[in-house]
């Protein structure tokens, strides 16, 4: 799939990669956490607790078909099966609450272009990689924070991974005037990602943050910081990443980036510096399954294209559509205590606002709804289109 001039679907080698067990199934002695869960042969007592757990949602009337949802979420929340339970109906109820992904886009430019937090090629494993630099998006709200981090993680799912091969991302933190001690102030935050996406960060990279763990072990669950990698030389990513996969800051090849937005995968080339085709690539490929016929990689994210050719103006320009969707976001905020929205624009706005309230109620739409199986670009069906304006590149950034 590609966004605008940038191919972002997996590879078409990654469809030969099939994890090792021990990059499908961490154990320790301190811990257990599977990050491969589809086309797995469960242990035995995994498929117990799934059990254990079906039973209980029957005798509260939650059904919920997709059995490694409930693994994943049955891991997330330590094998605690009312818990597992809470955090299952409080994962739907949230999903349910947020608009549209499409209609996040013009909310979230200033986010997504300013570098703050974007992805950017894959490592290894084909897992996609996550930049986030906290010191720009200090300058955000908290629900910026938020919303940008729904959009993208929703976007990674749809379109980035292939389930059975690759099922995480991984995540580089670039410190940069940004002391470590500081995370702990976004404790609730990344309580609330790890919540509703168990299982899925690969890996870790901190960079510019020494090895201070006083205020990691604050944040970070064991099996997370079994994950964390100090990197102490731009080198130390190579054995991770190829260097045509990081920018020049980050020890790869790749100029530094000046747009961040639409997410750029920039190389077909992938291997670490001590791997080889033999250790990880097999004759097997899956690509079949998801492409018969030899189709074509193609877009099936249409749900970001524009909605109509001839409406690009009308919508970029249309405050009360953002001013719908900023009603939306006060919902969602209003639901839970952890969430506090500021009041936006001007009291044009505000006046506005109020008119759509009373009309306008029913926001919410089908598309984003919990799916019982994942697979890659299956995002949106219809064929609309949605544009945004780049403010790096003067120009519509359309998924094509």
């Amino acid at each position: 799939m590609k966004i605008g001039n940038f191919e972002v679907a997996p590879p078409k080698e990654a469809y030969r990669y099939w994890p090792t067990p021990q990059h499908c199934l961490i154990e320790t002695e301190d811990f257990v956490e599977r990050l491969i869960f589809a086309k797995q042969e469960l242990k035995e007592w995994e498929k117990v607790m799934v059990e254990q757990l079906d039973k209980y949602l029957a005798q509260r009337d939650l059904a919920i078909p997709d059995s490694l949802m409930k693994l994943r979420f049955l891991y997330g929340q330590g094998w605690n099966i009312p818990q597992t339970y809470e955090a299952l109906k409080y994962h739907l109820k949230w999903k349910q609450e947020w608009p549209p992904c499409k209609s996040l886009i013009p909310l979230l430019q200033p986010v997504l272009s300013s570098g703050g937090v974007y992805i950017h090629g894959r490592d290894n494993r084909y897992r996609p990689a996550i930049i986030i630099r906290p010191f720009i998006l200090s300058h955000f709200p908290y629900h910026l924070h938020l919303a940008s981090a729904y959009f993208l993680l929703e976007f990674i799912l749809e379109t980035m991974l292939i389930p059975g091969q690759i099922e995480n991302w991984v995540i580089l933190i670039d410190l940069k005037k940004y002391p470590i001690t500081d995370l702990t102030l976004h404790k609730k935050f990344i309580a609330e990602l790890f919540t509703h996406y168990p299982c899925r960060v690969g890996k870790i990279f901190l960079l510019r943050g020494g090895r201070n763990l006083h205020g990691l072990n604050k944040l970070l669950p064991p099996n997370t910081l079994y994950k964390v990698n100090f990197i102490e030389k731009k080198t130390d990513m190579l054995n991770d990443f190829h260097p045509q996969q990081l920018e020049i800051r980050y020890g790869g090849s790749v100029g530094n980036l000046k747009n961040f937005w639409p997410p750029i995968v920039p190389s077909s080339s992938f291997r670490g510096a001590a791997d080889s085709v033999q250790e990880f690539l097999s004759g097997h490929s899956s690509y079949r399954e998801y492409f018969p016929g030899n189709a074509k990689i193609c877009s099936d994210l249409s749900s970001l294209k524009a909605s109509q050719a001839g409406e690009k103006e009308s919508f970029i320009s249309n405050n009360d559509f953002r001013d719908e969707v900023w009603q939306r976001l006060e919902l969602v905020s209003a639901s839970y205590s952890f969430l506090t929205l500021e009041r936006l624009g001007t009291l044009e706005n505000e006046e506005k606002k109020d008119k759509h309230k009373e009309g306008k109620k029913k926001f919410l739409s089908d598309e984003m709804t919990l799916a019982s199986s994942r697979e890659p670009n299956k995002m949106i069906k219809d064929d609309t289109e949605m544009p945004f304006v780049c403010s790096m590149c003067n120009g519509d950034c359309l998924i094509q």
